[in-house]
């Protein structure tokens, strides 16, 4: 057909960067241990209190931020 061009491969790109599989997002999230009796992780969004001793969460508990699993 007069006027069709194809796409030579050098024009699709470099090095193939885009077939790389992209790195999952990481979803961090706020967890606690009991300075009571060291129950945990407890989630820091909804356990304001240790389900085992029922202490509540005092500036004594440590609190961490952690890395979720990707979604698999």
């Amino acid at each position: 057909m007069p006027g069709h061009k194809h796409s030579s491969s050098s024009s699709r790109g470099t090095g193939g960067s885009s077939k790389r599989p992209s790195k999952p997002a990481v979803t961090y999230t706020w967890v606690w241990y009991c300075s009571n009796c060291s129950t945990g992780p407890l989630n820091a969004s909804t356990d304001s209190a240790c389900p085992s001793c029922q202490h509540w969460r005092c500036e004594y508990c440590s609190v961490q931020q952690v890395a979720l699993p990707a979604n698999r």
